[in-house]
């Protein structure tokens, strides 16, 4: 099988004789003309690329009846439907050294189930979505997980029956990076694998097949970094004004102001300073004027009484 191919489906023959594995859609080779087998393609479909981060990608399994003549001619029962989102390798199933789980997570419906799709053998016509399948846990080492109907078997009618296949929908969310299932082609490519179990009741078989996808890393977006750069904002840009005031020489002088706006600015107020007033001259009285002649009567006692002191004082010496 070329590593390449998108989709590869396997058969492997179990018969009375020894059974090989057969090629695409179950080329068989058998020791013995007179035996013919019975076979399951199994085709993982995936988007040929898809992105880290990627969310609800709807993937699905299809497995068809590929017997050959005389197993041909009856239905086949399936069973441990299972499946491997990410293998280094094509190989199924995933050999050891080759796992690479935690590439994709494998989910359902809202309703937390595959659905089996109408129109095919998984899905009854006359109800829309077919059969559900319970999903079980990824295998730790592998990833593998198994669809479980919810109830019956899935059954595939002969290939030229009207139902000969099952397609299983379901969804995956691409986490991680895979480690790189082929290194000649660019980006990394992982192998979703796939196997079945089949029976007439009789005979059985095992199907297996694989496909091959290619991830990449996410676009690293663009961001705007916040800067610190000044943005211009609208302003009132200040007016000069001119603003008189009086100083205390009474020569106005212009005082810019850079105000938004005409403001008052305080002015000093003169005050006059006080002057002080000479003593008040004391009034005379006239002569003639009855305190006039008391001053003069008072004056005259006055000047006798010291004239007597005087001639005493004399006399006595």
């Amino acid at each position: 099988m070329c590593r390449s191919d998108r989709t590869l489906w396997r058969t492997v023959t179990m018969l009375p004789t020894t059974a090989v594995l057969s090629t695409v859609l179950s080329a068989f080779l058998v020791n013995s003309p007179a035996f013919a087998g019975i076979g399951v393609g199994v085709a993982p479909t995936y988007p040929p690329l898809v992105v880290v981060g990627n969310t609800n990608l709807a993937v699905s399994l299809s497995l068809t009846n590929v017997s050959t003549a005389p197993e041909s001619g009856g239905p086949i029962t399936l069973s441990l439907i299972r499946h491997t989102p990410s293998c280094v390798s094509d190989t199924t199933p995933c050999l050891p050294g080759d796992e690479d789980p935690g590439v994709f997570l494998v989910k359902g419906f809202p309703d937390g189930k595959a659905h089996g799709r109408a129109g095919t053998a998984c899905g009854d016509p006359n109800v829309p979505g077919g059969m559900n399948f319970t999903i079980g846990p990824p295998n730790a080492t592998t990833g593998e997980v198994e669809f479980i109907p919810d109830s019956g078997n899935v059954i595939l009618t002969s290939p030229s029956g009207a139902f000969p296949s099952c397609t299983i929908d379901f969804f995956v969310d691409v986490l991680k990076l895979p480690r790189d299932g082929d290194p000649v082609q660019p980006n990394a490519q992982t192998h979703q694998l796939g196997r079945v179990s089949a029976t007439t009741g009789i005979v059985s078989a095992t199907g297996t097949g694989s496909g091959l996808t290619t991830v990449v890393a996410p676009t690293p977006t663009p961001t705007n970094t916040p800067t610190n750069t000044p943005t211009p904002t609208p302003t009132n840009t200040p007016t000069p004004t001119t603003t008189r005031t009086n100083t205390p020489t009474g020569t106005p002088t212009s005082t810019p102001t850079s105000t938004p706006t005409r403001t008052s600015t305080p002015t000093p107020t003169l005050t006059p300073t006080p002057t002080p007033s000479p003593p008040p001259i004391p009034v005379v009285p006239s002569p003639t004027s009855p305190a006039g002649i008391v001053l003069i009567l008072g004056l005259s006692l006055s000047i006798g009484w010291m004239l007597r002191r005087v001639g005493r004082a004399a006399g006595s010496r």
